[in-house]
């Protein structure tokens, strides 16, 4: 009898902590979150959440006025993409690489460049192979619901892909680090002897054909902080990243021109060497934890949540189940 209550108080406390958790979160988010939500609004629910779901990557597409929706399964199966268009109609696609095997990537990014959709390749760690993905978009959007489409290419570069973004006609590919990362410290020893040695992560940036394709050797290096999960450029020019890492708080920081630190070789190609870090930093804006992708598109920041899906789930208090549309501009 006496086991029998200690379970029932068990649960109790359990229960207890639950809802004292449920309602801090709901009061921290509306303290610490209120520049954000007041200037933000609710565009549409991320899809798949309850399906195992875990979103990465958001694009959008100006032609087609859809959004697109990367990620992995919790259970670690084939990998959904999502086109979300501007009706709120879903579909969902899979993909697979240019051998015809099905994708179980994390697709930590997604983005467009002419006719055709990078994205990134990996498990989003510093470690192992990593690469890009390029698809036909006409092949993305004339697929069925639940159809595959496979990479017409894949393309090995020197960091670890955990986002990438096209901005004009460069794309720009970055890896995520939090301190203390066994996977990192093994990536630095790795065709990585031009990495200086406090640098916290890397971001490249490539020369793209019209194809989508590019040189392994990319045009430029930026040392990024630690904690980034997307990044962005705005009209102004400002480079935005997302920082997330676990139930922390996460925040955006934005930033004017980067640090010049020099030229180093890779590949053998000398390219310039830049730094975006707190002294390059304007301000930040704080938002809900596990914050993913961002995106740049009428005239404002679009983010993208993985804190409200069937792995995490208590993101459902800070209202990370939807893609917000933050004006930054704001006064």
């Amino acid at each position: 009898m006496k086991v029998f209550k200690r379970i029932i108080q068990g649960i109790g406390f359990f229960l207890l902590a639950v809802v004292l958790f449920y309602f801090v979160a709901k009061i921290t988010g509306f303290v610490k979150l209120k520049e954000f939500y007041d200037n933000s609004t609710k565009e549409f629910t991320i899809p798949g959440l309850f399906e195992n779901f875990i979103p990465q990557g958001l694009e959008y597409d100006e032609a087609k006025e859809s959004f697109l929706v990367s990620g992995y399964t919790k259970n670690n199966e084939k990998s959904p993409l999502y086109i979300v268009n501007n009706d709120k109609s879903v579909k969902k696609i899979y993909l697979k690489n240019s051998l015809g095997e099905e994708c179980l990537d994390h697709f930590g990014g997604v983005t467009i460049y002419k006719n055709y959709l990078i994205a990134a390749g990996g498990n989003g760690a510093s470690t192992g192979r990593q690469f890009v993905y390029i698809f036909n978009l006409e092949d993305i959007y004339g697929a069925e619901e639940n159809a595959f489409v496979s990479s017409l290419n894949e393309i090995d570069v020197y960091v670890g892909t955990a986002f990438v973004n096209v901005i004009g006609d460069y794309l720009y590919v970055g890896e995520y680090n939090h301190d203390g990362s066994p996977l990192y410290d093994i990536a630095k020893t790795v065709e990585r002897d031009w990495m200086r040695e406090d640098a916290k992560a890397i971001m490249l940036k490539y020369a793209l054909k019209e194809d989508a394709t590019f040189d392994k050797a990319p045009v430029a290096c930026y040392e990024i902080q630690d904690e980034i999960q997307g990044m962005l450029v705005t009209k102004e020019g400002e480079m935005v990243f997302s920082h997330s890492y676990g139930i922390n708080p996460a925040h955006m920081s934005f930033h004017q021109d980067p640090k010049a630190l020099g030229d180093i070789t890779i590949d053998g190609a000398t390219i310039p060497l830049y730094s975006y870090n707190k002294e390059t930093e304007t301000r930040r804006v704080s938002v809900s934890p596990m914050i993913e992708a961002i995106v740049y598109a009428n005239d404002r920041i679009y983010t993208l949540n993985e804190s409200a899906s069937s792995k995490y789930l208590y993101g459902l208090a800070f209202r990370g189940k939807s893609v917000y549309a933050f004006d930054y501009n704001h006064q």
